[in-house]
């Protein structure tokens, strides 16, 4: 059974308004649950990662960042992603590796 396309989408925007209000747990349960129907959704998987990265869960924030920008993700959204991604890295301690990706975003919008 397929959820709806307009109530996906509505549930994506609700776990995005629960994660931005500090309810990242809550949007979490909703997300997992998502992901059992669908496991390749992109959005899915960033907002997994956004949620994770809130929760000051660096290592699981990272999981889900490699799995939206491995899959469909719109171009409009990898560069957030990959911030994102830099942001774990260095809350995970890898200070280094996070300058280092920054320095990349940063390259590829300039030039």
């Amino acid at each position: 059974m397929a959820i709806p396309e307009p109530s996906w989408e509505a549930l994506l925007v609700l776990a995005f308004i629960m994660i931005d209000s500090d309810e990242a747990e809550k949007a979490l349960s909703i997300l997992k649950g998502m992901q059992s129907f669908n496991k390749r959704d992109s959005q899915v998987h960033k907002l997994m990662a956004y949620a994770y990265s809130r929760r000051n869960m660096p290592n699981e924030s990272l999981r889900y960042s490699d799995l939206a920008l491995q899959s469909d993700l719109p171009d409009e959204d990898v560069k957030g992603v990959k911030l994102l991604r830099a942001r774990s890295l260095a809350a995970s301690g890898d200070v280094t590796a996070a300058q280092d990706l920054i320095e990349r975003i940063s390259r590829t919008q300039t030039g």
